[in-house]
């Protein structure tokens, strides 16, 4: 065993689970033959896998690796396994690591009086604060794309399958909500995930821990949150790349060759997936990036909301609602009336003026929330530029009327319906479309189902008839958020890399012990032991006694625990414990 794999051995075991998951993704670490640290440590010291992690770091660091230097601030090659740290925080060299950077630095030669290509910059007319307004104002279709498809998962969360991908009829659903945006899926996903208003739970896309209080927020906050989830999603180098050039075309992507000489198509696709995210933000104006792009780089977040807020203009609380059931919004909703209105209605177009309609089917679900009729009448006519108009008051009232006259209540598996009076109970078991409910009348206002309590809500809501889901004492219950799980669910398989890790940090801690404590021949000693033990060896030992003198033994290892030895004498085929720290000599491989 090497110096430089007991060094970096010990330093591995240091490090969290997350770190090593980290390592070993990045370092494309794999093999069932990697049982516990030190195996670790020689395969991430071969030259090959060497050679691989120096094309993960910029052209100055490869040259400082092989002359022999190296910031001490430099997490970067520490993250990667490329240096180890001492007890007092300073970056150690590794040999190995070394020599494969001089050989590298002399291919493809390299020197650090290399110049950077230049930039193509097209001058930029306006001022700073107008170019973040526009920019801003880009955006907002971002922010408020992400509301609506983070509204759409809380109302009905979707399942993430084994593939990663989501179903077809839910990728379609939750598409029409950012079609107009030209944004992905997947970034869409990736935005309202990172923000923390949406996550995954056993599987499941749904609401977040921070999606109320988002969608209370102001425009300008809302767009900031999102702005600083994307930067702290993106890759350190990715950042020091973007934040390092103001032209974002194709001279960033001469740059970033250069940077990564060895191997750059990894972080070109990185840096295109930021530019192509950061453009959905509004910080790209051509191909050079907004002032307040360098702003959102550097993870300033009181600086971004202010320069924010005074990009964007004032926001209303006036909307003109119409005699078709339209709400017009002139300009941007302070959070209060966008809620009210989101909650009412259905949003038609999102931007700086947003244009929403009020259905029945809107207004029942806010019943169920909690709202009165009188209270939506009221907040209504406090923002409405004119009196209400008669269709909008009817259009409440009617609702509320007819609010719990049909209840579904969940009954062993299937669903109770309980109607007001018989001839509406009549008027559903005459309706075709709901054959599918298989319906047993029990009585003159109610019947039972052959479906579960929320598919027979849904289809009754879906053919507008006004049902609302009740539990067994009566109470009226909003439509739960969380979707079952089904009985019987596939669990997503466990990456390689956390399966490696996980066997790593349990088998190296059974079999090396606490090496941090250890001085260099102990924790040989120790990698001797473990070996044999995994190959079944016999080892020669020779123990110093008490009182001075030496003891040799044949053994067969067997197992390693608190610096103990269980080992099985050859001699007298006697299963013995011995201690580790007591070991003066060790030879492998003697019958």
């Amino acid at each position: 065993m090497s110096d430089s794999s007991l060094r970096l051995a010990r330093d591995l075991k240091l490090r969290s689970r997350e770190q090593l998951i980290s390592l070993a993704t990045q370092r494309k670490v794999a093999g069932a033959h990697i049982r516990d640290f030190f195996d670790m440590a020689d395969t991430l010291l071969e030259h090959e896998s060497v050679t691989d992690a120096l094309a993960r770091v910029p052209r100055d660091t490869l040259i400082s690796l092989a002359t022999g230097q190296v910031e001490s601030n430099d997490t970067l090659v520490h993250d990667l396994a490329l240096v180890t740290q001492s007890s007092s925080g300073d970056l150690l060299l590794l040999d190995e690591v070394t020599l494969a950077a001089r050989s590298v630095v002399k291919k493809w030669n390299l020197s650090s009086g290399d110049r950077a290509p230049g930039e193509n910059i097209v001058p930029e007319t306006r001022d700073a604060s107008e170019r973040d307004r526009a920019g801003i104002e880009r955006g907002l279709l971002l922010t408020t794309a992400i509301d609506d498809l983070a509204q759409s998962i809380a109302v009905a969360p979707v399942r993430r399958l084994a593939s990663g991908n989501l179903a077809a009829a839910d990728s379609v659903r939750l598409g029409l909500n950012i079609e107009h945006t030209g944004l992905s899926l997947g970034d869409a996903l990736g935005f309202a995930a990172h923000g923390r208003l949406i996550q995954l739970l056993d599987g499941w896309y749904m609401a977040g821990p921070e999606f109320d209080a988002w969608r209370l927020a102001n425009p300008a906050q809302r767009w900031v949150t999102l702005a600083l989830a994307w930067r702290e999603s993106l890759d350190g180098r990715v950042i020091e790349i973007l934040a390092a050039r103001e032209s974002w075309g194709e001279s960033l992507s001469e740059f970033v060759r250069w940077l990564y000489p060895i191997e750059s198509e990894w972080i070109l696709e990185l840096v295109s997936t930021a530019i192509r995210q950061a453009s959905h933000l509004g910080l790209i104006s051509s191909t050079s990036r907004l002032p307040l792009a360098e702003v959102v780089l550097h993870a300033d977040a009181d600086t971004l909301t202010t320069r924010a807020n005074a990009s964007l203009p004032e926001t209303v609380d006036v909307v003109y609602i119409q005699n078709d059931l339209t709400i017009v919004a002139p300009g941007l909703l302070n959070p209060a009336a966008d809620d009210l209105l989101r909650r009412l209605c259905e949003v038609e177009h999102s931007g700086l003026a947003s244009t929403f309609r009020l259905t029945s089917s809107r207004v029942t679900h806010a019943l169920t929330q909690g709202l009165t009729t009188e209270v939506m009448l009221s907040r209504l006519e406090e923002i409405s530029a004119a009196p209400l108009p008669q269709p909008v008051r009817y259009l409440v009232e009617e609702a509320g009327s007819r609010f719990g006259a049909i209840r579904v209540r969940e009954w062993g598996g299937c669903a109770v319906v309980t109607c007001r009076d018989t001839a509406l109970l009549e008027l559903l078991l005459a309706d075709s479309a709901l054959a599918a409910l298989a319906w047993d009348r029990d009585s003159d206002t109610t019947a039972t189902t052959r479906r579960d309590a929320l598919s027979t809500l849904d289809l009754l809501l879906a053919e507008k008839h006004p049902a609302v889901l009740e539990d067994e004492t009566g109470t009226i219950l909003a439509r739960p958020t969380l979707a079952k799980l089904p009985v019987v669910s596939k669990p997503l398989p466990m990456p390689a890399t956390h399966t490696l890790v996980d066997r790593v940090i349990s088998d190296g801690a059974a079999v090396t012990g606490n090496i941090t404590t250890l001085d260099d021949g102990a924790a040989w000693r120790e990698r001797q032991v473990s070996l044999a033990i995994r190959e079944k060896a016999i080892l020669q030992l020779t123990f110093g006694m008490p009182d001075g003198s030496n003891k040799s033994m044949t053994v067969v290892p067997l197992s390693v625990a608190n610096g103990r030895l269980r080992a099985r004498d050859t001699a007298t085929d006697v299963e013995r414990t011995l201690p580790m720290a007591s070991i003066v000599t060790l030879t492998a491989g003697v019958a």
